[in-house]
């Protein structure tokens, strides 16, 4: 009876620390599913193509400069037919809400692999911006969007504003992002 008794005690010993063991083991393969979850997500954003705006200048003299606008694939892999359409604005501050066309340029759908830039120019019309209705000062701006799919297939798109800082004779022009309008998808 005492041996019976010892041996129910130690069954029930060992299953316990069995339960216990399972309990540990499922916490365990839980964490490791997280674990390969997340490097799934995290390798799928590392290895994808990012598209943005790699330089913004100003080329030229003074009454006829071209502004220079650069977007490079700052990501790991390729970025698969790259559609690309802008307007350009010209005249005095504040200008109004640009709108996009409809259409793509007609040199897009190209791939841009990984550190690999396209350079598109704008002429810079300035005797049409000095002649602008309004009162503020001179300004060109170049607004677009850059939409392609990167290696999983998703759609991504970049838009940008570009603007000068004025136009004064005897002062260097400036070109830099908008304060609006600078996002990716």
């Amino acid at each position: 009876m005492i041996v019976s008794g010892l041996t129910l005690l130690a069954a029930g010993a060992a299953a316990k620390f069995a339960r216990d063991a399972a309990l540990h083991t499922e916490t365990g393969a839980n964490a490791a599913k997280d674990a390969l979850d997340h490097a799934k997500a995290t390798s799928k954003l590392e290895l994808r193509a990012y598209i943005d705006v790699a330089d913004a200048r100003l080329e030229g003299d003074l009454f006829s400069p071209v502004m220079v606008i650069a977007v490079k694939n700052f990501g790991q892999t390729l970025a698969k037919v790259v559609q690309v359409r802008t307007v350009v604005d010209l005249g005095r501050e504040p200008l109004p809400e640009p709108t996009l066309p409809d259409e793509w340029r007609t040199d897009s759908g190209i791939q841009l692999a990984p550190g690999n830039d396209w350079i598109f120019r704008f002429p810079y019309d300035v005797q049409q911006a000095v002649e602008a209705d309004g009162k503020g000062g001179v300004i060109a701006r170049v607004t677009g969007q850059v939409r392609y799919f990167d290696v999983t297939g998703e759609k991504r798109e970049t838009h940008f504003r570009i603007r000068t800082a004025g136009h004064r004779l005897g002062e260097n022009m400036r070109i830099f992002p908008d304060k609006i309008g600078n996002y990716i998808t």
